[in-house]
């Protein structure tokens, strides 16, 4: 599995960052992991801000399939098991598990997420047989529970895309809350 002991908000346990070059980071896939938390718990799963400066600097083409996705939190933060943030195109995510193994509790009114993508000139994404929801993988186990006195927000897939190529999101299931 892969664990990392971060808790910075614009970050992730897998992280796709900008690029100084002529091309984005492109083509990487991420298969097969448990992607959780470490010493700290993550705000982010995957998380990728990409360049802006041209559409060949985007994080394009990458690929996040049949990964167990959990322990991402932040009490007074927003937190995803998947973000896109700004610079991303033509990515594919399919056949993840995205869960909590523990109640959490939220202290502000952050949106607690399964997958966002963000990212408005970005176009043709591919967010297929995911599950969300649950405390073990397939939205399995028992309920993910978010408690606290500040009225949360739960969002299961939230995307805000670019309309050029047409993205997709099919055969997802968001269940056991």
């Amino acid at each position: 599995g892969l664990s990392r002991a971060t808790t910075i908000l614009l970050s992730g346990v897998v992280f796709f960052s900008t690029t100084t070059g002529s091309n984005g980071n492109d083509n990487n896939t991420i298969t097969s992991c448990d992607i959780r938390d470490g010493a700290t718990t993550p705000n982010n799963g995957v998380y990728s801000a990409g360049s802006t400066t041209t559409a060949a600097t985007n994080n394009s083409g990458n690929t996040i399939s049949n990964n167990n996705i959990f322990n991402f939190f932040n009490a007074t933060a927003s937190e995803n098991g998947i973000f896109l943030s700004s610079g991303n195109s033509d990515w594919t995510i399919t056949g993840n598990s995205i869960y909590q193994t523990a109640s959490r509790t939220e202290t502000s009114s952050a949106t607690e997420s399964g997958i966002t993508i963000s990212s408005s000139a970005g176009n043709n994404f591919v967010v297929t047989n995911n599950f969300i929801g649950g405390t073990a993988p397939s939205a399995g186990g028992t309920a993910w529970t978010i408690g606290g006195s500040i009225a949360n927000r739960f969002r299961g897939i939230s995307l805000s895309v670019g309309s050029t190529t047409a993205s997709s999101v099919q055969g997802n299931t968001i269940a056991n809350f």
